[in-house]
């Protein structure tokens, strides 16, 4: 069983943090946890603009600003529910905040994403972007929500369906525990996808097309086994979750999928234990996250490290 008992939401105060706020609140309730909102001031010396005198008083005042705005995002009927504690800090926004998630022991991030235009769609923001990337707890990153998904009352979010986009990698027994735990919690049905690369015959190829799309579907046969021998560990409110297998391009897939089958919450791994590979975030995750309508909960290996460790400790 997961245990979420410190839900983070850092904020930035001079931008919409409504639906990233909103959803922390709501986890908070229904996980029984304590929320903490998190501002970060950068230090205002380095922009040079004026004595070091008059920018120590204007960051000082921007600090002070901050601590009384910070409880404001929460409706006062909920801080107490939520145990809330507002935190404003000074310094470089992605090392404070991870700071904050080491010495707080964090279990969860809820950031918003910032996509509401065009260009800002394809970019997640400068600071939910770089934690990411460094981020050791599952981080749920939120974009704007349409009016089917906004969150009215925060201790009735609902969650009807969740999708679990499995890659089948040694990660993939933590992920599905963490979507299985979810499902419970929100009697939500479960989805495990797992999205094959489209095959795309080139004109070098040796065998057969024949030869080669029935191996293609043997292969498909033996992933839904696997898949299937997967879900028999999870059984949910009397119901196995879906397997799913689709062929296509891994990230068009899942977000369609998503779409199409009206998910309320995608989960997915970030494979990467190496420095290239995660400060890419891995090619599939990254570019779901970009492009979900809803929120998406990334799983870094670090968490599935621990995970392993603490379920097989001795």
């Amino acid at each position: 069983m997961i245990r979420l008992s410190k839900i983070l939401v850092p904020v930035d105060l001079h931008s919409s943090e409504g639906e990233a706020v909103d959803f922390g609140v709501s986890l908070a309730i229904r996980f029984h946890a304590q929320l903490e909102l998190a501002h970060v001031v950068p230090p205002l010396r380095v922009f040079n603009f004026d004595s070091p005198e008059r920018m120590d008083y204007l960051e000082m005042q921007a600090c002070s600003e901050a601590k009384e705005q910070m409880p404001t995002l929460v409706p006062g009927r909920y801080q107490a529910a939520v145990h809330l504690q507002s935190i404003v800090k000074t310094g470089n926004v992605q090392e404070e905040v991870l700071e904050i998630i080491r010495n707080d022991k964090i279990d969860l991030i809820v950031m918003g994403t910032h996509r509401r235009g065009s260009l800002s769609r394809f970019f997640l923001g400068s600071t939910t972007e770089n934690i990411l990337r460094r981020v050791p707890v599952p981080i749920l990153t939120v974009p704007q929500l349409n009016s089917e998904h906004e969150v009215r009352e925060y201790s009735g979010v609902t969650m009807h369906r969740i999708v679990y986009a499995a890659d089948l990698s040694s990660s993939t027994r933590l992920g599905l525990h963490y979507a299985a735990e979810f499902a419970k919690m929100f009697n939500a049905k479960l989805t495990i996808l797992h999205v094959m690369d489209a095959f795309e015959p080139g004109y070098g190829a040796v065998e057969p097309i024949s030869y080669l799309q029935e191996d293609r579907i043997k292969l498909k046969e033996n992933v839904v086994v696997s898949m299937e021998n997967l879900l028999k560990a999870e059984y949910l409110n009397g119901r196995y979750p879906e397997a799913v297998v689709i062929e296509g391009s891994p990230h068009q897939t899942i977000t369609h999928f998503a779409e199409e089958h009206g998910a309320d919450l995608v989960i997915l791994n970030l494979q990467s234990k190496g420095f290239l590979e995660r400060a890419m975030l891995g090619a599939t995750a990254e570019r779901v996250i970009r492009s979900a309508r809803v929120p998406v909960l990334s799983l870094p290996i670090a968490t599935a490290d621990a995970y392993m460790d603490t379920r097989f400790a001795a």
